[in-house]
């Protein structure tokens, strides 16, 4: 076995964040996605689909790698709004804004798939994307190497909140759809819009396309899940509960998202200046949520 895969099942297990050697680092996609089957066979998690990052060419190009970021998604990470969120058990997380599928029928992963919208339903969700390495691993890494580790580290998979559906999805111009993330009255980053978005079309070609020399992968099961195509992504500190909430143009969907922090206020501590003031500042709010129990 992989002794980069077996470090990730480690630590997944204790969530916590491993530090490796470049000879660990995986040498291509295709021995990523190796690593990444070797640490779901070792895991043995029921998986319930699949999360896609970087689905645009756009955003592909932008961060110069060479083709989308793909992780399964684990059964007991899969979140419905609304709920609090043990931060604790997704370490180092980013938030982002998503679109998600539900299939309503196995569907075979072949061209042609991404035609059936009958097959599926549509939700706005958000993902808590995670990390098993430590920051010090990846710091110097190129993009490319960078991409391979995340795809080993399956995907930065960490957990999905999911919220409302989302009605004729394919009926809608997604770059209509306004997204915005409402940190405890503070208005946080633009969302991505024109080129960086993708449809469901192109998140279902994504899989197809990855996977079209791998006999294994065939198809998603009736009530699995894709996500992809970050609309908001936020970085979120070690310690910090945020309370986003979506608004957009579309009726279908208006309601939020919250993963609350108790009714406390706190700094923004994305509008901190200076070269410490944003670390002081979420040191006070770990201390915060410390003092309060969470």
């Amino acid at each position: 076995m992989n002794t980069l895969a077996e470090k990730l099942v480690d630590a997944w297990k204790k969530r916590d964040l491993i530090k490796i050697n470049s000879e660990e680092l995986p040498k291509s996609r295709e021995e990523s996605h190796n690593i990444q089957k070797q640490f779901h066979d070792v895991l043995k998690k029921k998986t319930v689909g699949w999360k896609i990052g970087l689905v645009s060419k756009n955003l592909q190009e932008g961060a110069k790698v060479n083709g989308p970021m793909i992780g399964k998604i684990i059964d007991e990470t899969v979140l419905m709004n609304p709920l609090k969120v043990d931060y604790s058990k997704v370490p180092d997380c980013i938030l982002e804004c998503e679109f998600c599928l539900k299939f309503l029928e196995d569907t075979k992963m072949i061209p042609g798939a991404e035609n059936k919208t009958g097959n599926y339903e549509a939700y706005i969700a958000l993902e808590l994307v995670s990390t098993r390495v430590h920051s010090e691993s990846k710091k110097d890494l190129d993009p490319i190497n960078m991409m391979n580790l995340n795809i080993a580290d399956n995907g930065g998979a960490g957990a999905i909140v999911i919220g409302d559906q989302i009605k004729n999805i394919d009926k809608i111009n997604l770059d209509s759809i306004q997204v915005e993330i409402n940190l405890n009255g503070n208005v946080t980053e633009p969302y991505f819009k024109g080129e960086k978005r993708a449809g469901p079309i192109e998140a279902i070609k994504c899989i197809i396309n990855e996977f079209k020399d791998n006999p294994e992968i065939t198809d998603v099961k009736r009530y699995e899940w894709i996500t992809w195509a970050p609309i908001l992504a936020l970085i979120l500190f070690f310690g910090l509960y945020p309370r986003p909430i979506f608004s957009t143009t579309d009726d279908a969907v208006v309601k939020s998202l919250t993963v609350d922090i108790q009714g406390q206020e706190v700094d923004n501590c994305l509008d901190s200046n200076g070269e410490t003031a944003g670390k002081d500042c979420f040191a006070n709010i770990r201390n915060l949520l410390e003092e309060t129990g969470n």
